[in-house]
């Protein structure tokens, strides 16, 4: 009682007041550590308190239920990525290697004997001029086959050479690899 009394006259400042006295009322008040007995709106309070309480704890399970399967999902979700993307390179690679695989085809449209392939080439520059190795000294190898080569000449003209050997074309060429400047052995 003089716990209450103080704490009444401690929080009169704040406008709480001291409840009525048990001996003024003639009622019996319920301890702090008593339970409300016989129904009534605080035993129906508690009734509800309770379900709240176990409807609480059980979402809070499916929450953490729900967290584990996301994360498992998270997880699948980044091993499909790292499998479409792998699938992906081998796809790309596939394409390089059929890509290679084409190129290093032998061309069937080429002739297969030398002879054949000469008339072709000659048949293809028969509307450029001939002219002599001495002639064709200073122009650039554009094209040949056997013997036969199709020089630049300067200026887009171009001329068609008849050398003495095929090995004379592949000197040529060898030369014009080498580029300007000094020659080896000089």
């Amino acid at each position: 009682m003089r716990r209450q009394t103080s704490y009444a006259k401690a929080m009169e400042p704040f406008g709480v007041q001291r409840g009525v006295p048990a001996k003024v009322t003639k009622r019996r008040h319920i301890k702090l550590t008593e339970k409300p007995q016989g129904g009534g709106k605080a035993s129906e309070l508690a009734a509800q308190l309770a379900a709240a309480n176990s409807t609480i704890a059980q979402l809070q399970q499916q929450v953490q239920q729900l967290q584990g399967l996301n994360v498992d999902y998270s997880r699948q979700i980044t091993a499909l990525e790292k499998r479409i993307e792998q699938a992906q390179r081998l796809a790309t690679f596939e394409k390089q290697i059929k890509a290679e695989m084409a190129a290093k085809k032998p061309r069937r449209d080429l002739p297969d004997d030398q002879e054949t392939a000469m008339a072709l080439f000659l048949e293809k520059h028969k509307a450029l001029p001939y002219c002599t190795p001495q002639e064709a000294s200073g122009g650039s190898l554009v094209a040949s086959e056997g013997r036969f080569a199709v020089l630049h000449l300067g200026h887009g003209r171009h001329a068609l050479v008849e050398f003495p050997s095929a090995q004379a074309v592949q000197e040529l060429a060898r030369g014009q690899q080498q580029g300007p400047g000094r020659a080896p052995g000089r």
